[in-house]
This record gives C-alpha cells, structure tokens and sequence, in this order.
C-alpha cells in the first residue's frame, strides 16, 4: 500500500516537473499568455519581479487544467462511442430475436 501511494506521489511530482520545463521553454522562447500575465501582475501590485513568480506558478496550473479538460473530453468522446456501440448491438441483437420465430417457422412448413 505504501509503495503505491509513493508511486503515484513520485509520477505526479515527475509529471509536474515536465509542466515546469515546458513553462521554462515558453518564457526562454519570449512565449507569455497575456491573460495569466495579467492575472500574476495585478496580485503582485505591479511588482513584476513577484509578477514573474507568480506568472510560472498560474501557468502550471493552467496547463494542468488544460490537460484535465482535454483527458476530460476523451474520456465523454469514449463513453459516447461506448453507447453507440451498445446501441448498435442491442439492435442488431433485437433484429436477429425477431427473425429467430420466422426461421422455426419456416423449418415446419
């Protein structure tokens, strides 16, 4: 039990280091998201270099939300190509159950 929970501790901090390295690329490439930029400026009082922490840290987390949302969308994707195809059994099923009583009777006759 343990060694699971330290695993999964160790592959969230492993995940959270790659979205760390990816903000580091952004802002080494001059890349900035305006919003977020906006949002770190005015909770620092303008202070640009507490703006700069603050910018890193709400991009994380917006990058972590954004992959929530995208494994989100997979996920009712999935479940809806689950029900068609559940749909599209039941039918086929429903279909062969009403020709079952026309083959026995054209086996009598």
């Amino acid at each position: 039990m343990l060694n699971k929970i330290s695993l999964k501790a160790s592959k969230e901090r492993n995940f959270e280091e790659k979205i760390y390295a990816q903000v580091a690329i952004e802002l080494s490439e001059g890349i900035r998201h305006d919003g977020i930029w906006l949002k770190a400026l005015s909770n620092s009082d303008g202070n640009e270099e507490d703006a700069n922490k603050l910018y890193i840290k709400y991009r994380v987390q917006s990058i972590k939300d954004n992959l929530i949302i995208a494994h989100d969308s997979l996920e009712a994707e999935k479940n809806q190509q689950t029900k068609k195809f559940i749909i599209n059994s039941l039918s086929n099923i429903s279909a062969i159950l009403l020709l079952i009583p026309l083959s026995v009777t054209l086996l009598f006759l």
